[in-house]
């Protein structure tokens, strides 16, 4: 049994489609994450840089939204 299907995953590929799913952050850059921190991070450093990730395009969005709305009211 791996680690993946010991968490309730049929396997690496599915617990990594999973981590997109909640992180709101596309399948291939969890994949290119994943591939660059290897697999024994993914139930950690993996996690932590997806996290970061998905705060950082929210945040991105959040600025986008507010100068979309700073340019109606001019």
């Amino acid at each position: 049994m791996s680690i993946y299907t010991e968490n309730g995953y049929t396997g690496r590929r599915d617990y990594l489609q999973n981590l997109a799913a909640e992180t709101g952050v596309d399948f291939e850059t969890v994949c290119a994450l994943a591939s660059m921190l290897g697999p024994s991070e993914d139930f950690d450093g993996l996690v932590t840089s997806l996290e970061d990730h998905a705060a950082d395009l929210e945040r991105d969005a959040a600025r986008a939204r507010d100068k979309s709305g700073h340019a109606a009211t001019l």
